[in-house]
């Protein structure tokens, strides 16, 4: 009532835009701050994905001998040896990926055709009998991812 009766007559109180720029100035400051924060997060977390990439690498190389080797013999005569081990690859890429690796934005999950790029191997083949990541192994590995991040 008080700042009412300072105002001239049909004029607004500037206090209450003075106040209105605080909040909004403070509002800022927490902001710059939390993203302070958050961008040394990242770092951290892009730091210490760092060392998972050359492990990927090398899962590459062990699935291009293993589709080398398999894709010489019917797929599914064998393909219970190797399932298993497909899918925990699949896990870990899904995983890594879904923190913010590989360059795709952190909460992201890859297609079964994308983890088969990463791989470099097909996915998902019906046309011919080959060594492939099948539907399975993909729905298998996200389902172990959940369970995870639970």
């Amino acid at each position: 009532m008080a700042a009412a009766e300072n105002a001239a007559p049909g004029m607004v109180d500037p206090k209450i835009f003075e106040q209105l720029q605080a909040n909004i100035d403070d509002d800022g400051r927490v902001r710059e701050e939390l993203r302070s924060i958050l961008q040394r997060l990242e770092r951290q977390v892009e730091q210490a994905l760092s060392p998972v990439w050359p492990s990927i690498v090398e899962q590459r190389n062990c699935m291009k001998q293993l589709e080398a080797v398999a894709s010489k013999y019917p797929y599914y005569k064998y393909n219970q040896i190797w399932t298993r081990d497909i899918q925990e690859t699949i896990m870990i890429i899904l995983f890594c990926i879904w923190l913010g690796g590989g360059g795709k934005p952190q909460g992201s999950l890859p297609t079964i055709e994308e983890v088969g790029s990463t791989l470099n191997v097909p996915s998902n083949v019906n046309d011919r009998d080959t060594f492939h990541i099948t539907t399975e192994e993909y729905l298998h590995a996200l389902i172990s991812l959940i369970e995870e991040l639970v």
